[in-house]
């Protein structure tokens, strides 16, 4: 049979107001008596030793009677430590994040338990509930965590010199923001004395606003800074902004964006980007319109040229033609004659790809016969021949080979084309590492909460995470407020961190809650008229 250790948390997802209410701990326990579950060892769940129920029986009893958390903390671990099994009891986890929660600092370790028993098995009946408590707890570390910015602030002031203005910097930036609060990290940037430092601050929490999803905000916060005219960080900050729109698909945001831009190659490049992501994304009519607003016509060439590829693809022969028609166009008006060859090349790889051989060879043979472009053609029919490999037409690509000139792009084409005949995968290189993610599961959760390394970002084993109170008042009393700040900041960028792959960590196990939940069921077939019931 299932047994409950310790489970006050209710299956309808809604707890109790006492369990809200952290002035009247004694409430809790008073309606935790109805649902608590001393076991008999002849019903323990299979895996539970009596050794460890005996220690369960204890630290609820100590919670229960005593309000002693720590204690009942120490008889949980305890009996987490006589299961081999960690997922033959998930409640020991269930238990230490209900404990854990009652004490102050301990947010952040109570939500790794509690998310340890979502993870240790098949969902629980309480899963709604206890999502609601770890969603408490994520508020109330991050409160915590604000506050204890503002310490770091108040230290940060306290410097003096060149050291103030990075003190603040690194306040502003590293912790709020690193807390999740953009409006507290411009507020403490903007007592940055220095007035190159603190646009420079201001820039970087913007973008870190963008990449963070906050798309309103970095709008509105890179729109209200005082940049000078012809200004290089401006740029900058609006090219990252517009690079984390256009990945999330934001394209009107990433517009208004680049329109804060002066008119010049800089808009036209953000332009670009931004309608060549609408055409690989099939936002083809957008994408048009987009790049009809692009001024430099080599960045034009590209936009069409990326318009022109979806277009193949979905089919559209007709606006296809006229989409290259109006790229070579672009490509005439380009007066840089290394330019010219680049965005000519560009366009021959786009048609090869797109299936049309002969017209990528007669774009590639506008280049010139001339340095640079000659270099550029034998970029282009390279990748023709690249093309017409793949595809298997080995003859074509040793005739477009034939008409290569530049001898380092010839030799390079003759070997990919005897590489192909032979079998032989030369030239290739192996597939990327994926980015490393943050691992949801029960062993990613409890790694992390026996985690005692200090140098470790997330080592949640760690004074700062066990008792803060006392890891606060055990810094050093200096006369030196720089050494003294070093040391308070240590701790907050501690935290900071450890929130931070917290919040990754629970991203993760919504996803893959949201990934378990099965698509809707095929729709049946209508009956034949004559069909029995």
């Amino acid at each position: 049979m299932r047994t409950i250790l310790w489970d006050p948390l209710p299956s309808a997802g809604k707890l109790p107001g006492a369990w809200a209410v952290r002035a009247r701990p004694r409430d809790h326990f008073g309606w935790l008596a109805a649902g608590l579950c001393l076991l008999a060892t002849g019903l323990l769940r299979a895996g539970m030793p009596p050794e460890a129920q005996n220690a369960v029986n204890l630290g609820i009893s100590a919670a229960k009677q005593e309000h002693d958390f720590s204690l009942a903390i120490r008889y949980f671990q305890e009996a987490r430590a006589w299961v081999p099994v960690a997922t033959d009891a998930p409640e020991i986890f269930l238990n230490l994040g209900l404990a854990e929660s009652r004490l102050s600092g301990r947010e952040l370790r109570a939500i790794g338990w509690l998310s340890a028993y979502l993870a240790a098995g098949p969902t629980p009946r309480n899963v709604v509930a206890v999502k609601h408590e770890i969603d408490g707890l994520d508020v109330r570390s991050k409160s915590s965590l604000l506050r204890l910015v503002n310490v770091a602030r108040e230290a940060a002031a306290q410097t003096t010199g060149e050291k103030r203005d990075k003190n603040l910097e690194s306040v502003a930036v590293n912790d709020a923001m690193g807390a999740g609060d953009s409006v507290a990290a411009m507020k403490i940037a903007s007592l940055i004395q220095g007035a190159e430092c603190r646009l420079e601050t201001q820039s970087y929490i913007s973008e870190l606003q963008a990449d963070r999803g906050d798309f309103a905000g970095a709008f509105g916060s890179v729109g209200s800074l005082p940049f000078p005219e012809g200004s290089k960080e401006k740029w900058i900050t609006i090219r990252v902004i517009v690079g984390a729109e256009v990945l999330a698909g934001e394209y009107g945001w990433a517009l208004r964006t680049s329109d804060l831009q002066e008119a010049g190659r800089n808009k036209s490049f953000t332009q670009a980007v931004i309608a060549e992501a609408q055409a690989k994304s099939g936002e083809i009519e957008g994408a048009r319109r987009t790049a009809n607003l692009i001024q430099d016509p080599d960045l034009a060439v590209e936009a069409q040229a990326a318009i022109f590829e979806a277009e193949v693809k979905a089919g559209e022969t007709a606006p296809s033609q006229a989409t290259l028609g109006v790229a070579l166009e672009f490509a005439g008006r380009v007066e840089d004659p290394g330019q010219k060859g680049r965005v000519q090349s560009i366009l021959a790889k786009t048609q090869a790809q797109a299936g049309d051989i002969a017209g990528a060879i007669q774009t590639a043979n506008l280049n010139l016969e001339a340095p640079p472009d000659q270099v550029w053609k034998s970029f282009a029919l390279h990748a023709i021949a690249e093309v017409q490999t793949k595809a298997g037409d080995l003859a074509g690509a040793q005739s477009t080979a034939d008409l290569v000139q530049d001898a380092a792009w010839k030799s390079a084409t003759e070997s990919m084309i005897a590489q192909a005949k032979t079998g032989t995968p030369g030239g290739q290189t192996s597939a990327p590492e994926p980015p490393a993610t943050k691992e949801a599961t029960l062993s990613g959760w409890l790694n992390k909460l026996d985690d005692g390394d200090p140098t470790h970002d997330c080592a949640l084993n760690t004074p700062p995470f066990l008792d803060l109170a006392a890891c606060l008042k055990s810094l050093p009393r200096l006369t030196d407020p720089q050494k003294s700040f070093d040391a308070l900041s240590a701790v907050v960028g501690k935290i900071v961190s450890a929130q931070a792959s917290i919040d990754q960590m629970l991203k993760a196990a919504a996803q893959q809650a949201r990934d378990r939940i099965p698509g809707p069921p095929a729709k049946a077939s209508a009956p034949a008229e004559d069909a029995k019931p």
